[in-house]
Parts: C-alpha cells; structure tokens; sequence
C-alpha cells in the first residue's frame, strides 16, 4: 500500500498486486481524498507505483476504472494507459461497469550532455 500526505494527512493511496513471475504489476484501489484532488497527488502515486514496478523488472501496469467515473478514466488515459477488452461489471447483478485498461512501462535513460 501506497501513500501520499499532504500537511500531515493522508491525501491518497493505492495498492499494488504483483507475482514475481508475470511481468506485469496490477494496481487496485487507488484514491485521492476530495479534498486534496487536483493537486498532483494520483500523478505522484502513479509515478511512485511505476519506479516500483520498472524496479521489480515490470514490463506494464494494469487496473480496472469504473467507467461512470469519468475524472479517473481521464486520468489513466491521459497518462498513458489503453482500454483492453471489454469493461463487465464490478460483481454479478452489479449496474457498476469497470474497464480493464493497461500501460507499457519504459524506463527513461540519463542522458549525458
């Protein structure tokens, strides 16, 4: 489990699943206290879970978004991650639809000038 502070409160957080055999880490439960979204705590997180995850030799992240939450679809999308497959719903008889969506992680190499 993650998390981010903000003046000495708990701002976000968010949960890491990875098996050292697959190549892929998934995140779960990711989120930022109303109060303090919009202040670059999930870009932090998200930053931080893939530092992690390119350290345990991960070649992509993956997570499910509920799709009725359109900030959060935003926001994946806009830092990289694709839909894959079809979204189904969060448990049987559930009206809550969740996407499954990926993202190819690449290390950035230092250049020297």
């Amino acid at each position: 489990m993650l998390c981010r502070w903000l003046q000495s409160r708990v701002a976000g957080r968010c949960g890491l699943i990875h098996a050292p055999e697959v190549k892929i880490a998934h995140i779960y439960q990711m989120w930022v206290t109303p109060a303090a979204r919009g202040e670059g705590i999930a870009k932090a997180l998200l930053g931080e879970i893939s530092t992690w995850a390119l350290d345990k030799e991960c070649e992509c992240l993956a997570l499910d978004v509920t799709t009725s939450n359109e900030a959060a679809v935003c926001f994946y999308r806009s830092s990289g991650f694709m839909a894959t497959g079809q979204p189904g719903p969060l448990q049987r008889d559930s009206f809550l639809m969740m996407q499954p969506m990926v993202m190819t992680l690449h290390r950035v190499s230092e250049s020297t000038f």
